[in-house]
């Protein structure tokens, strides 16, 4: 496999991926990109598979490839890594317009709630940045634990928000 960025046509390395059979009698295979984005795999029963990723943050375009195995050959697919996204902002009293620094951020996957995506604190001024997000639905909200406190505690002020490959939102 040949894996590029999108945005920047260049090598993608260390790139977790999977082959999942089509049917459930076929195993599933994974393999990783070295460091000029070339990932092998071997041995492989013949059939139809689907690739994708396994890094989060890292996802196909499309999501998903299809490729057919054939006995005794070899079958190259080229990937395009889709282009991460982020989310920018900061947290300001809503008397004085100032920024709170240490106030919790949280982005979690809109289908799994209980998993933390990602999570910072804002800085000295209030501004976040939470980079390096695959495209998808999340929910943010403010937190009242530190960083490496986790989900515990109360979440609140939470907005669904859908990123886009790419895409840089505030």
């Amino acid at each position: 496999m040949d894996a590029t960025e999108k945005s920047t046509g260049r090598a993608a390395p260390n790139l977790p991926f999977t082959l999942y059979g089509v049917t459930r009698t076929q195993p599933s295979y994974t393999g990783v990109t070295e460091t000029h984005g070339k990932g092998r795999v071997e041995g492989i029963t013949p059939g139809s598979y689907a690739v994708q990723s396994n890094d989060p943050l890292r996802t196909f375009d499309p999501v998903q490839h299809q490729i057919t195995i054939e006995t005794g050959e070899a079958t190259r697919l080229s990937v395009v890594v889709q282009d991460a996204a982020s989310v920018e902002g900061r947290v300001v009293d809503a008397d004085t317009q100032e920024g709170i620094e240490g106030v919790g951020m949280f982005v979690l996957r809109a289908n799994m709630p209980r998993f933390r995506w990602a999570s910072v604190q804002s800085d000295g001024q209030g501004y976040f940045s939470i980079p390096g997000l695959a495209p998808g639905t999340y929910e943010i909200g403010v937190g009242e634990r530190p960083l490496n406190y986790g989900l515990g505690g109360v979440l609140t002020d939470f907005q669904t928000i859908r990123l886009q490959p790419g895409e840089k939102r505030e």
